[in-house]
Formats: C-alpha cells, structure tokens, sequence
C-alpha cells in the first residue's frame, strides 16, 4: 500500500457540518450541527445508504456512542447523543434482519 490511502467515497446529506462520527460493525452514525443524527449501513461493495435519520435535539449534534443488541430476530441500536442544546439522550432504533423485513424504528429512552 506504500503508505497511501484510497478514497472509497463519501456520503452526503447533512445540511452543515458533521461533528462526529461513530462505527458499529456495518452501520456509520454522524451527527452534525445541523441538529440530527445519521445511520448509514454500508453494503458489501462499500457504498453507503442513509437508513434512519433522528431529528430531535434543538442544537448541534456534537458526541456519538452506540452499541448493537439483538434479540431473536430483531437488532436493535442503542445510540447515546450529546448535543448543544445542554441534553443527552438515549436512542433504541430498531432494524428489520434478513429473516424479519419491518420498517426501522426509533425511540427514545
């Protein structure tokens, strides 16, 4: 590789800056100081789509953590968010698995 890096693309859809990322496995979360949080799921040919967008806190998006939980045929995302607006809040957002094709779901916590 002889110290270069390649660009596999870039993602667009956030109205300003992103602030923050954070990587679960195949998904990708940004928040940005457009106020929302992005879930991008990255395929097998490294493209990403965005799947869930969370539009909820008043300021700019500025820390990301998350972890998966799967029960039985459900994967659930927990997302932790810290934005301007002075909160930090607690997202469970469910995707549909292979055997279970339901729409996304977010609540908060």
């Amino acid at each position: 590789m002889s110290g270069r890096f390649n660009n596999r693309g870039f993602l667009q859809g956030h109205h300003f800056a992103v602030l923050c990322l954070e990587a679960v496995t195949e998904l990708l979360l940004s928040g940005s100081e457009d106020t929302t949080i992005k879930i991008w799921r990255r395929d097998e040919n490294h493209f990403h789509s965005c799947l869930v967008v969370i539009d909820r806190h008043q300021g700019p998006v500025r820390c990301l953590a998350a972890a998966l939980e799967m029960e039985s045929i459900v994967m659930w995302l927990l997302v932790y968010s810290i934005s301007s607006d002075q909160t930090l809040k607690v997202w469970r957002v469910k995707f549909p698995t292979e055997k279970n094709l339901q729409d996304s779901e977010v609540n908060e916590q």
